[in-house]
């Protein structure tokens, strides 16, 4: 009786990982990486150089953003909606930061 209790439970997880596979898209690895390529010094430079976008326009690698961002920024990616990016500044220098470019526009912090 006990090996039923098993065998049963076994299956169980094998059609629940089967059913949360195909509810997720199968695994489906259709991306494509693009490679490094070798430089002159035996080095690699990086498959997306600064400034690169995706061809629609719409994520952007490095270079400009119409978003502001700190002089430090590395990192940066920007989407029509977003920009990201990090920054060596502590959380209170990045604050002041934004709050004294948004006051120099004319914007208000809300309390």
């Amino acid at each position: 009786m006990k090996k039923y209790n098993i065998l049963f439970a076994v299956t169980v997880l094998v059609l629940a990982s089967l059913a949360c596979q195909t509810i997720m898209g199968g695994g489906n690895n259709d991306f494509q990486v693009p490679d490094a390529t070798q430089t002159e010094d035996g080095g690699e430079t990086p498959a997306v150089t600064p400034g690169a976008t995706d061809g629609d326009g719409g994520v952007t690698v490095g270079g400009e953003s119409e978003f502001l961002a700190t002089s430090d920024a590395f990192n940066l990616v920007s989407t029509p909606e977003t920009v990201t990016f990090q920054t060596k500044m502590n959380v209170d220098d990045v604050m002041k930061f934004y709050r004294d470019e948004f006051a120099s526009q004319g914007y208000a912090e809300d309390s």
